[in-house]
């Protein structure tokens, strides 16, 4: 797929956080992330490209060992 107008993204979206209070805080307790991704081109719909769907749903699917592996993404 070449397109010289067309970008391709990746983002992450938290789903189903939840927070404790403690003191003037509000600290993490649990949830979970998702990566997702698209392909945007000017005046069409936006749509993923199928590689690029199968690693945000792999990368979604194994998050849990990615942070492990990459703290980063913790």
């Amino acid at each position: 797929m070449n397109y010289a107008d067309a970008f391709r993204r990746f983002w992450f979206t938290p789903t189903n956080m939840t927070f404790k209070a403690s003191d003037n805080a509000l600290i993490f307790d649990m949830g979970k992330i998702l990566l997702q991704t698209e392909y945007m081109l000017q005046n069409q719909p936006t749509r993923a490209v199928e590689c690029d769907q199968q690693f945000a749903d792999f990368f979604t699917k194994h998050y849990d060992a990615i942070t492990k592996e990459y703290p980063i993404y913790w």
